[in-house]
């Protein structure tokens, strides 16, 4: 073993050391999935709707509100009188699906909840649902809640999930109804959980100290990980072109928040597909690198068949719902630990892609 590798070696121990006292475990943790979209949103559509059981009223909906940027042009207090339902995965007239939404007597609000996954959502669809049911002076609201502020997207207001979960802590902390006793922990869980899920630790005097005993070593661990991701990325790509036969595949990148990352591959034979290499950051302490596909424009036959095919012996890749829509679909292998795993699943994936994402959209007949 070298001297550099020794003491990076040692560096990877005492963060492993340093690790293991600084978070807290909370029931999300326990259950594994608490940073999928479609149990948070499930728990949002529980703690918004000030009618549920929980007896906090309208604390978490004031606390989004509060946090929109950039400020709405309709008065905040506005959304806070006459809610008629918070309601899950609401269809629009083209079958895509919203994450939340919220109305009352005279205002609509519109959520995508994003915590691991980039913006690539039919936001057009969702805006043509929004026009036909804020007529007749309906105030209406799209949001896009997510860890960080990202890029600004016309028409839509965003919510950080910091300074959601921020407001949140401070306003459950003065909480003194003791009749909902059960629920404040539960509430205070969600906005522990989401704060270690997503966000860097604080320093404090021992990572300050940890920081300084080690950091020519951190920099060299980044320009390692650098390094790593380029010669991942440089080996998708030709291990793509080597099965294909042409040279026409290109990478596209994407950030999947915190430590997390996807490469998405296209070609000009996939008109209708991409083929992409994901790790999405998790509590686990591995790689956790993830292949799959992403199909668009099937029809209801194709779909029917991509889906029997993909989930068979040969492929077994999973589906994943929170991005399947009438006629797109998105499936992911389960995790590998080493990139030379990936390698040998390529071709099937690469044979699926030509049988499924190559020729014209679906044309609805007429």
């Amino acid at each position: 073993m070298t001297s550099e590798h020794a003491k990076l070696t040692l560096l990877l121990d005492t963060l492993q050391q340093h690790r293991g006292g600084t978070q807290e475990t909370t029931f999300l943790s326990i259950g594994g999935r608490g940073y999928y979209e479609n149990p948070t949103s499930q728990l949002l559509q529980f703690f918004l709707n000030p009618q549920q059981e929980h007896g906090f009223g309208n604390l978490f909906l004031e606390c989004f509100l509060a946090s929109l940027q950039p400020s709405p042009k309709y008065p905040l207090d506005r959304f806070l009188k006459g809610i008629l339902s918070v309601e899950r995965e609401v269809p629009t007239s083209d079958k895509k699906r919203l994450d939340l939404v919220l109305e009352g007597d005279d205002w609509l609000i519109v959520i995508e909840n994003k915590i691991r996954h980039h913006e690539n959502n039919p936001f057009e669809s969702y805006e043509t649902y929004v026009r036909t049911r804020s007529q007749h002076g309906i105030a209406a609201l799209q949001v896009i809640l997510a860890p960080f502020p990202g890029e600004q997207r016309k028409n839509w207001l965003r919510v950080t999930y910091q300074d959601f979960l921020a407001r949140l802590e401070t306003r459950l902390e003065t909480w003194s109804d003791s009749k909902n006793g059960k629920w404040l922990v539960f509430a205070q869980d969600f906005v522990k959980h989401f704060q270690q899920e997503l966000y860097t630790l604080p320093m404090n005097d021992e990572r300050v100290r940890l920081a300084e005993s080690y950091y020519p070593e951190i920099e060299k661990a980044e320009a390692l990980k650098r390094e790593y991701l380029a010669h991942l990325e440089k080996n998708f790509l030709e291990w793509v072109q080597e099965l294909i036969k042409e040279n026409s595949a290109k990478i596209e990148h994407s950030s999947l928040g915190s430590g997390g990352w996807g490469k998405w591959i296209t070609c000009d034979r996939w008109s209708r597909g991409k083929l992409f290499l994901a790790r999405y950051p998790a509590q686990e302490e591995r790689l956790n690198i993830y292949l799959g596909v992403r199909l668009d424009e099937l029809s209801p036959q194709e779909m029917k068949e991509a889906l029997i095919e993909a989930e068979g012996d040969t492929l077994q890749l999973m589906r994943e719902s929170s991005f399947t829509t009438e006629n797109s679909l998105l499936l992911s292998s389960n995790y590998f630990e080493s990139l030379k795993d990936v390698q040998p699943k390529l071709a099937g994936l690469v044979a699926f892609l030509d049988k499924f994402g190559r020729g014209l959209p679906h044309q609805t007949s007429p």
